[in-house]
């Protein structure tokens, strides 16, 4: 039964492995996708511009991730939105 396992564990390894090269593929082109620089006005006219913080990478717990900020254009503060793969599912 070990060497079953042993195959099964190649088998995710190998697979997961492609499936986060394919997931740092597409962040990197919907990071490039985003409207960096683009002024948005809110809801109490307050106006913000939106800038990449992090780029697409691997993090140490090999999450693929990007992070942007929304900053307030009085100089205010910023919120900042993180773009993760949260999973893959059966990928061929």
């Amino acid at each position: 039964m070990p060497a079953k396992m042993a195959e099964v564990k190649k088998v995710y390894e190998h697979t997961s492995a492609r499936v986060n090269a394919h997931a740092m593929e597409a962040l990197q082109e919907l990071f490039r996708r985003i409207p960096f620089g683009s002024k948005i006005t809110l809801a109490n006219g307050k106006t913000a511009t939106i800038t990449p913080f992090v780029e697409p990478s691997v993090d140490g717990d090999g999450t693929v991730r990007a992070l942007i900020d929304v900053k307030y254009d009085d100089g205010s503060g910023h919120f900042e939105f993180c773009l993760y793969q949260s999973g893959w599912g059966g990928v061929p």
